[in-house]
């Protein structure tokens, strides 16, 4: 894991896929920490991998402000409605932050363009338990962000 973390610390993976592994909560933190510095990764895949809910609370911080991360794969990641409400809310925000610099942007500011199309485009959390709570705030952020899928 600490491996990983510093290999996000250069500027020349773009992907990173994490399949079928099983993976701690310790793990997350590094990786979190790594995605932190990282100015390259453009996909973060953990299809069939048990991150739970508690790896996605410890993972979140890393993706939130990524400047260039804009595929999120969590399929069959054994998430709950607690995991899928983390990662809703981590959208919504983004959202509200891409919104916002959009508007700055059209006012002439110094915000440039590229930094209002930046953020997750597209999430996959097939397979998961999502209920009735993650739907609805999936909803609210999709009326929010009509770039993402």
């Amino acid at each position: 894991a600490q491996v990983l973390s510093l290999c996000l610390r250069h500027d020349t993976l773009t992907e990173l896929e994490l399949v079928g592994i099983r993976l701690h909560n310790d793990f997350f933190r590094l990786l979190a920490k790594g995605l932190q510095h990282n100015n390259s990764l453009r996909v973060l895949c953990f299809n069939d991998s048990d991150v739970g809910d508690q790896g996605v609370s410890l993972l979140i911080p890393g993706v939130r402000e990524h400047p260039t991360l804009t595929r999120l794969q969590m399929c069959n990641c054994s998430l709950t409605d607690a995991g899928g409400r983390e990662v809703m809310e981590m959208l919504r925000q983004q959202a509200e932050r891409l919104s916002l610099a959009s508007w700055r942007h059209s006012l002439r500011t110094s915000v440039s363009k590229a930094e209002s199309d930046r953020g997750i485009k597209v999430i996959a959390l097939s397979y998961n338990a999502l209920g009735d709570s993650s739907m609805s705030l999936l909803a609210s952020v999709l009326s929010l962000d009509s770039s993402l899928r």
